[in-house]
């Protein structure tokens, strides 16, 4: 998740001696927000049994942004995660330490998302749970968003179960 930016601030004394270069680098989060804050930068996930960290400080929420779990969305991060297989996928963000939204979404615009599932409370602990089948090779777009502007760490869990073949 993280990104760097360098400000180089240069400055001279009015007769145009003492020339100074001062670089700034800037890892992480920081007070530019998480890398994927904008949907259309949102991280890919990859495997059938995973849990990736992040969190939403400074996160915002962008135009046309659909409501999860029909609260106003305020600081979302996004991931996307494709379907190996038909089955059933639990996602959820138990481990995180502040009052989260989750919802999942199909489609490749943030204007056009229709809703898969979403959730408030049922990780337990203010944390978010969904469980929803799988078709083959979708793509599903998740939000993590906080309940009432909330911010911290966030936990993301995901674990699919692809179908039983006789």
């Amino acid at each position: 998740l993280a990104r760097q930016y360098t400000i180089t601030l240069s400055a001279r004394n009015a007769g145009g001696a003492g020339f100074q270069t001062l670089a700034l680098t800037v890892l992480g989060e920081s007070s530019f927000g998480p890398a994927s804050d904008n949907f259309n930068n949102r991280i890919s996930l990859t495997g059938t049994s995973l849990q990736v960290k992040g969190g939403n400080v400074n996160a915002t929420a962008q135009t046309g942004e659909p409501n999860p779990a029909g609260f106003p969305a305020a600081k979302s991060i996004w991931w996307t995660w494709t379907a190996p297989a038909a089955g059933t996928v639990t996602i959820s963000t138990i481990g995180s330490d502040f009052n989260t939204v989750l919802a999942v979404y199909t489609g490749t615009n943030i204007n056009t998302l229709k809703a898969v599932a979403s959730d408030d409370q049922s990780g337990g602990s203010d944390t978010s749970r969904v469980t929803f089948n799988t078709t083959t090779g979708t793509s599903y777009q998740i939000a993590v968003d906080g309940r009432s502007d909330a911010v911290g760490n966030i936990v993301l869990n995901l674990q699919f179960a692809g179908a039983i073949v006789a």
